[in-house]
């Protein structure tokens, strides 16, 4: 009997243990947990969730247990997770204006944020953002008060962009024309900068900094490398291409595939071949006619690069769902040949 409770005990023990590795995430309000914090000295996490969310689930299943993050959020925080739809997750989703799921909060003790990122399943990713968030230099809401106070160092200005690019504020295009005023050719050029052209929010067709990438892309050529500069360029005329294939682009007419013609030879890029093909492939499809969209796709689609390929193959997938057998069997063997 001795033995079967003893045995017992260093189960539970064990158990006791293990369950610590990960976050331990409290049952409490949000009340609660600020004044907690307080009395501790710490500040607040809150994993912020919905029951559907894949990545949400992902991220419990597969981050949260690990020793390493356990480690770095038990020892600094009070951590709190809130479904976003139950109890208390509605009215804090308001209050922090969370829309995107999984959202991390870092929340100072008088209630307001330190610092927010949109969740990431990779264990060195994550735990970076979490230290970014404790350090003066680099969490949200330091940066935002330097820079309201006028701060203009090229260093705050770097961090403060790329924190608000990847929380898609749409704040962050000042912050980036700020930056650019005190940033060289070759500092904007840099592999280190192309995290703001590689943005669609910011790097929008005919901004200033979608202007500056086409201006200079011959020096982006060099270090960003010919093929992702050209498709960045070229996106805005891919993805209009890519909807009117698949038939989602319903405002598409033939003056403006003869414009997107016009533009991608105006563009001169080192991929107008791939553009033309992919163009081409969109006539065919714009006809409705599927006998002569896989005929056009025989001929064009082995033209068109590699990234660009499989996402047009993707999106021309659609229009031949209702094709004959026969030009079914057609675009398989194809597909398979490519």
């Amino acid at each position: 009997m001795k033995n079967i409770i003893l045995t017992a005990i260093l189960l539970i023990a064990s158990f006791t243990v293990f369950s610590q590795k990960g976050v331990n995430f409290e049952d409490l309000t949000f009340n609660e947990a600020l004044a907690k914090a307080k009395a501790e000295n710490k500040l607040v996490f809150m994993d912020c969730c919905t029951r559907w969310c894949g990545a949400c689930i992902q991220i419990a299943k597969n981050l949260f247990p690990l020793e390493s993050v356990g480690k770095l959020l038990n020892e600094n925080f009070i951590c709190l997770k809130y479904d976003m739809e139950k109890g208390e997750g509605p009215e804090l989703g308001k209050r922090f204006n969370v829309n995107v799921y999984p959202t991390f909060l870092i929340i100072e003790q008088d209630g307001s944020i330190r610092h927010r990122f949109i969740g990431n399943t990779k264990e060195k990713v994550f735990i970076k953002r979490v230290k970014e968030g404790l350090d003066e230099n680099t969490a949200l809401k330091p940066l935002a008060t330097k820079y309201n106070a006028g701060n203009r160092e090229k260093d705050l200005l770097f961090q403060y962009a790329k924190n608000l690019i990847d929380l898609k504020d749409p704040s962050a295009s000042n912050v980036v024309k700020d930056l650019f005023n005190v940033t060289t050719d070759k500092e904007k050029t840099s592999e280190e900068y192309w995290f703001i052209f590689k943005d669609e929010k910011i790097c929008t067709q005919n901004s200033d900094v979608w202007k500056y990438l086409h201006e200079h892309r011959k020096e982006f050529y060099k270090t960003i490398g010919v093929k992702k500069v050209d498709s960045r360029i070229a996106a805005k005329l891919n993805h209009e291409m890519q909807t009117t294939i698949s038939g989602e682009n319903t405002k598409m007419n033939k003056k403006r595939l003869v414009e997107i013609g016009k533009e991608i030879k105006a563009l001169d890029l080192a991929t107008e071949k791939s553009l033309l093909a992919s163009l081409a492939i969109t006539k065919a499809a714009f006809t409705g006619d599927t006998g002569k969209l896989l005929s056009t796709c025989e001929k064009k689609l082995g033209q068109v690069q590699n990234g660009n390929q499989s996402t047009l193959i993707y999106y021309i997938s659609a229009p031949f769902k209702k094709a004959p057998e026969s030009q079914k069997t057609r675009w398989k063997e194809l597909v398979k040949s490519l």
